[in-house]
C-alpha cells in the first residue's frame, strides 16, 4: 500500500524551528570540559526572544504551529503567505492581537532571495537593515535562500546570523555558510524525531 503521510512531521518540524531560533544553547557544551574555565562567558551571549518579531513566510500547517510557539514567547508576529485563503488569515490575524500580516503579489510557492547577474538585490528590505540583529532561519526547503548571497549579507553586516536545516544540494559538503561562526547548520533534521518516523510508519 502506498500512502501519503503529510502531517506526521509537523510538530517535529515546528519544534526543530524553536530549537533554531533559540539556537545559542547549542554553542555552550563546546565551552565546557577542560578549557571551559578560560572561556569568556560574553563569547556566547544571545538575544531573548521576548519582544521580537518573528516573519513567518508560508503559514501552513507547519507555520502555523511555530506562530504559535513563538507567540507563547511573547514575540510579534508577521505572516507571509500568498496562497493563504481569506478566512484563514481573518482567523489567524484575530487570534494574536499583536500580529501583522502581509501577503506578497507571489504567483510562484518560492519566495527566493535571488542573486542577479550584474547588480546584487539586497538581502534584506531596507527598513530591516536599520535595525541591528536581522537572523534568517531556513527549514523549509532548499533554494529558497541564495546561500551565497545570505553569507555575503552576514560578512557586510546586513544580516546577524542564520540557521538553515537545508540546503539547495544534500546531502551538502561545501557551503561558504559552514566558516561564518554565526551559522548553525542542521542537516535535515526537521522530521528526525522516534515520534515523527513513528507516526510516518
Amino acid at each position: 500500500m502506498v500512502v501519503n503521510a503529510p502531517v506526521s512531521n509537523i510538530l517535529s518540524a515546528a519544534e526543530q524551528t524553536m530549537a533554531l531560533l533559540l539556537r545559542r544553547l547549542e554553542t555552550f557544551p563546546s565551552s565546557l570540559g577542560p578549557e571551559g574555565r578560560k572561556c569568556e562567558r560574553s563569547k556566547w551571549e544571545g538575544v531573548e526572544l521576548y519582544g521580537k518579531t518573528l516573519g513567518v513566510v508560508g503559514l501552513g500547517k507547519i507555520g502555523a504551529l511555530v506562530a504559535q510557539r513563538a507567540s507563547a514567547f511573547g514575540m510579534r508576529l508577521i505572516a507571509f503567505d500568498p496562497f493563504i485563503s481569506e478566512d484563514r488569515r481573518v482567523t489567524w490575524a484575530s487570534s494574536w492581537s499583536t500580529s501583522t500580516r502581509f501577503s506578497p503579489k507571489a504567483t510562484s510557492s518560492r519566495f527566493t532571495f535571488p542573486r542577479r547577474k550584474r547588480r546584487r538585490t539586497s538581502l534584506t528590505p531596507r527598513r530591516w537593515r536599520d535595525q541591528a540583529g536581522v537572523r534568517i532561519i531556513n527549514v523549509a526547503r532548499g533554494g529558497i535562500v541564495n546561500e551565497a548571497d545570505l553569507a555575503d549579507a552576514i560578512r557586510n553586516g546586513h544580516v546577524q546570523g542564520a540557521a538553515l536545516d537545508v540546503f539547495e544540494k544534500e546531502p551538502t559538503t561545501e557551503s561558504p555558510l559552514f566558516e561564518l561562526p554565526s551559522v548553525v547548520v542542521v542537516p535535515h533534521l526537521g522530521a528526525s524525531t522516534f515520534e515523527a518516523q513513528d507516526k510516518a510508519g
